[in-house]
C-alpha cells in the first residue's frame, strides 16, 4: 500500500544531496527458504515452495491489470520485467518502490475479501506506473519528481486506478465531513505520521479528493497530469493547474463544498443512532471497540478494543485485528483486559460453560514466519492452553454443549474447515474449498447442528451460507450483486433466522433472514453504520458495534422483527453523492434459489463458487483476447533465484575536505531480494589532491547478517 521505507531512505538522500546506505526492505534472512522465480510477459515472479497457487494467482492479476495501467499512465514499457514478491513478512501490507520498480506482497491479504488479489496487485502496481510516468530518463530525476508527489495523491491515484469505493470508504468520509474532522492540507500531505486514525483518513482522503479530480476533469487526464510533472518543470500544485485550468485549494474547496453538500442529502431520513439502543462501551480517544459476545449465562460481556494501544490492523475501514480481549459486566461496566496478549488478538469465542476464552492471536513459527493460532484461556485458572500450531486459523466458533472448535485454516490461499477438540486436540476435515473460496465468521446454531459463514472468492463480496459439519451439507441463504457483501452471521435464539451485517444499499446495517432465504427484514437504519452483531442467549436483546469518525462503540438494544425488505427486489441504494463523483448505486440481483443445498456429497469435496467482484482492469472477460494473452504469459519456466546484483543508484558527490571542494561518485547495488548488497563512496579533493573512499558489503544469506567495511 506504500512505498517502502528503503526507497524513501534513498530518496531523502537525493534530495538533501547526500548519501546514505539504506535499511533492506526484506529484513529476515530466512535462509531456509528455498526462493523460486516463475516469469511472464512482464513480470518476474519470486516466492517460495508452498505458496504455488497464490504465485499463480498474483502473477496472472498482474499480467491482467499491466495493459490497463500502461495506457491510463501513459507509459511505454519498462527496461526489465518488474519483480513482484510473495512474502508472508510483509504482514497485511504491500509496497512499491521506485528504484528497483521492486514490488513486495503479503499472499494472506491476497487472499481476503477487503482486498484480494486483483486490486492488490493492480494498487501496487498502479504505483510502480506512476513512478514510471514521471521518470525523466535517470533515477535521480525520477526520484526528485516522485519525491515532489504529495503521499496523498501517490495513494490515492493507486487507489483509484486498482480499487473501487468501498462502502466503508464512504462510511469514513461521510462521517469525518458530518463531524467536521478531516484532514488539514498539512496533515493530509503527513498523514503517515499522525497514527492509525489519520493514516487510515489520508488513505480514504486521498481517494476520495483523487477519484473527485479525474471524475469531474476526465480520466484521461491521468496521463496528461503525470507528463506535465515528468521533465521537472512544474511543482505537483503548478502541474495541477496547468492541467486542470483550476489550482489545488479551489479544487480541493470545491470537493469539501461538495461532500458537505452530497452527504447532508445521503443521510436524509436516516438515523443517527439506533433507537432505543443503549451504548454499553464508549470511545474515549478514538479506540475501537467491536465484537460484542455476552457469555451463555449472560452475565458478562466480551468484546475487542484498541484502548492504550499505539497500532491496530485498520484496513479500508474494516477492523482487520491485533487488538486487546476484554471483558465486562453485562451492561458494560467494569472492563478488565483478559492477559492473553495486548494488541496481538484478532478473533474470539466464548466457551459452551463460559468458563474459557477461546481466541486468535498473531504468533511466529520456527523460523519467524507470522502465523494465527487458537488458544485457550481458562478464566478460573488464569492459564493458557495452545490449541493450533503454525497454521492461518482466524476464523473459529465453539460449538454448543460440546469441547469441539470450528475453525477454518488457511494454506497457500486455500481453506480447510476443521473441527477439533479441546480435550485431546485431536482434529479432523469437514470442508475443503474447492478453488479459491473462502469461509470466514462461522457461527454455531444453538442446536450445535449447524453453522452459518461468509462464503467469497478473494476481493469478491460475500454471501452466507449454512454448513452441516457431521453431513458436509451446504447451502446458499442470501445472493446479491457482485460488490455486495453479507457478513458476521449470528443465530437467533429459536435457531430459525440469522442476523447479520450487509452492505446492500452501500451502508452497512443489520438485517435478519430465515433459513430459507426468505423473510429478509432490515433490523437498523443509521448512516453510522452497525455491525459485528451478537444475540443475547435470551434472544431479546441485540449487541453490535457503530461509529464515528474515529473509532467505534458498543450498543445494545431490544431485538425486534425489523423492517420487511423483499429479498427478491433490489432495496433502495443510499443516495449517492452525486457531485463528488463517488457512486454508492448498486443494482442488487435477485435471491432465487436460495436455501436450495448446494453439495450433499464428500464434506471434502463440497464448494460453492463466488463471482469475481470487478473484471480485471482492461479484461476482455474469460476466453477473451486479454485471457488468451495472459495464459500464454504465464506458461514461463520456473527456476531457482539467483542473488544477482544489479545497479540501485549513482549519485554525484559535491563535498569538501579541509582544503577545498570534493568531488565524487556513491552508489548501490544489490539484489532483488536483499540477499547482499555493496555500496560506496569515493571522493577527490581538488586542493589537496587525495582521495577518500568507502566501501560497504553486507551479505544476508545466512541466519546471521555479516558486513565488511
Amino acid at each position: 500500500m506504500a512505498t517502502s521505507k528503503r526507497s524513501l531512505v534513498l530518496a531523502t538522500a537525493v534530495l538533501a544531496g547526500s548519501f546514505s546506505m539504506a535499511a533492506p526492505a526484506l529484513a529476515d534472512n530466512h535462509p531456509e527458504r528455498s526462493w523460486l522465480v516463475k516469469e511472464s510477459a512482464h513480470f518476474s515472479l519470486h516466492y517460495y515452495p508452498g505458496i504455488e497457487k497464490t504465485a499463480d494467482r498474483l502473477l496472472r492479476a498482474a499480467e491482467e491489470a499491466y495493459p490497463k495501467l500502461q495506457e491510463d499512465f501513459g507509459v511505454t514499457g519498462f527496461a526489465a520485467k518488474i519483480p513482484i514478491i510473495i512474502n508472508q513478512d510483509a504482514f497485511f501490507n504491500g509496497e512499491a518502490e521506485p528504484i528497483k520498480d521492486r514490488i513486495t506482497l503479503d499472499p494472506q491479504l491476497a487472499s481476503s475479501s477487503v482486498i484480494g488479489t486483483q486490486r492488490f496487485v493492480a494498487h501496487e502496481l498502479a504505483h510502480v506506473m506512476s513512478f514510471a510516468s514521471v521518470d525523466s530518463g535517470n533515477k535521480m530525476g525520477m526520484l526528485q519528481n516522485v519525491g515532489g508527489l504529495p503521499t496523498w495523491f501517490l495513494e490515492g491515484i493507486a487507489q483509484y486506478e486498482a480499487e473501487y469505493w468501498y462502502p466503508s470508504n464512504d462510511r469514513m468520509l461521510r462521517l469525518h465531513t458530518l463531524e467536521g474532522s478531516l484532514l488539514t492540507e498539512t496533515e493530509r500531505e503527513n498523514f503517515r505520521m499522525l497514527g492509525v486514525h489519520a493514516g487510515a483518513a489520508g488513505y480514504n482522503e486521498g481517494y476520495a479528493l483523487t477519484k473527485y479530480i479525474f471524475d469531474t476533469y476526465g480520466r484521461d487526464k491521468v496521463k496528461v497530469l503525470m507528463g506535465n510533472l515528468k521533465d521537472g518543470k512544474h511543482t505537483f500544485e503548478q502541474a495541477i493547474e496547468v492541467t486542470f485550468g483550476q489550482n489545488l485549494p479551489a479544487i480541493t474547496a470545491a470537493w469539501h463544498l461538495a461532500l458537505k453538500d452530497g452527504y447532508k442529502s445521503q443521510i436524509a431520513g436516516m438515523q443517527d443512532t439506533v433507537p432505543g439502543a443503549t451504548k454499553l462501551i464508549s470511545t474515549y480517544k478514538g479506540e475501537v471497540n467491536v465484537q460484542p459476545r455476552l457469555s451463555p449465562d449472560g452475565k458478562k460481556l466480551a468484546y475487542l478494543t484498541s484502548r492504550y494501544q499505539d497500532s491496530f490492523l485498520y484496513l479500508r475501514g474494516n477492523v482487520m485485528g491485533m487488538l486487546s480481549l476484554y471483558v465486562a459486566d453485562a451492561d458494560g461496566r467494569n472492563p478488565q483486559m483478559i492477559p492473553v496478549g495486548k494488541g496481538a488478538v484478532s478473533n474470539y469465542a466464548w466457551s459452551a460453560d463460559g468458563k474459557k476464552l477461546l481466541y486468535s492471536r498473531v504468533v511466529g513459527d520456527a523460523t519467524g514466519n507470522p502465523c494465527f493460532d487458537l488458544f485457550v484461556y481458562d478464566m478460573e485458572a488464569k492459564k493458557t492452553d495452545r490449541l493450533t500450531t503454525n497454521e492461518m486459523a482466524n476464523s473459529m466458533a465453539w460449538r454448543p454443549s460440546t469441547n469441539q472448535v470450528l475453525y477454518v485454516s488457511i494454506k497457500d490461499g486455500k481453506n480447510t474447515v476443521k473441527i477439533v477438540d479441546t480435550a485431546t486436540k485431536k482434529a479432523k476435515v469437514v470442508l475443503v474449498g474447492d478453488g479459491d473460496t473462502q469461509f470466514i465468521q462461522p457461527a454455531w446454531s444453538p442446536d450445535g447442528l449447524r453453522v452459518a459463514m461468509a462464503s467469497h472468492q478473494p476481493g469478491s463480496a460475500a454471501h452466507l451460507v449454512t454448513l452441516e459439519p457431521d453431513t458436509g451439507r451446504l447451502a446458499q441463504i442470501t445472493a446479491g450483486a457482485p460488490r455486495q457483501t453479507d457478513g458476521e452471521p449470528t443465530w437467533t435464539a429459536d435457531g430459525k433466522h440469522l442476523v447479520f451485517t450487509s452492505d446492500r444499499t452501500g451502508m452497512t446495517n443489520l438485517y435478519q433472514v430465515g433459513l430459507d432465504g426468505k423473510n429478509l427484514s432490515k433490523l437498523t437504519n443509521t448512516y453510522r453504520g452497525a455491525e459485528m452483531a451478537s444475540v443475547s442467549p435470551d434472544g431479546k436483546s441485540l449487541y453490535f458495534t457503530s461509529y464515528r469518525a474515529k473509532g467505534s462503540e458498543i450498543f445494545r438494544v431490544a431485538l425486534g422483527e425489523g423492517t420487511p425488505v423483499d429479498a427478491a427486489a433490489p432495496e433502495p441504494a443510499a443516495k449517492p453523492t452525486k457531485p463528488t463523483g463517488i457512486s454508492l448505486n448498486q443494482t442488487l440481483a435477485g435471491n432465487a434459489g436460495l436455501g436450495a443445498e448446494i453439495r450433499a456429497a464428500n464434506p471434502a469435496a463440497a464448494t460453492l463458487t463466488t463471482p469475481s467482484m470487478l473484471d480485471a482492469p482492461g479484461a476482455a472477460g474469460k476466453g477473451g483476447a486479454l485471457d488468451k494473452v495472459v495464459d500464454q504469459a504465464l506458461t514461463g519456466d520456473i527456476k531457482p533465484y539467483k542473488p544477482t546484483m544489479t545497479n540501485d543508484l549513482l549519485m554525484p558527490q559535491m563535498t569538501s575536505d579541509e582544503k577545498g571542494q570534493q568531488l565524487g561518485v556513491a552508489g548501490q547495488y544489490s539484489d532483488i531480494l536483499d540477499k547482499h548488497e555493496l555500496g560506496f563512496d569515493v571522493r577527490y579533493g581538488i586542493m589537496s589532491s587525495r582521495f577518500s573512499y568507502l566501501f560497504q558489503y553486507t551479505n544476508r544469506m545466512f541466519n546471521s547478517s555479516w558486513q565488511l567495511s
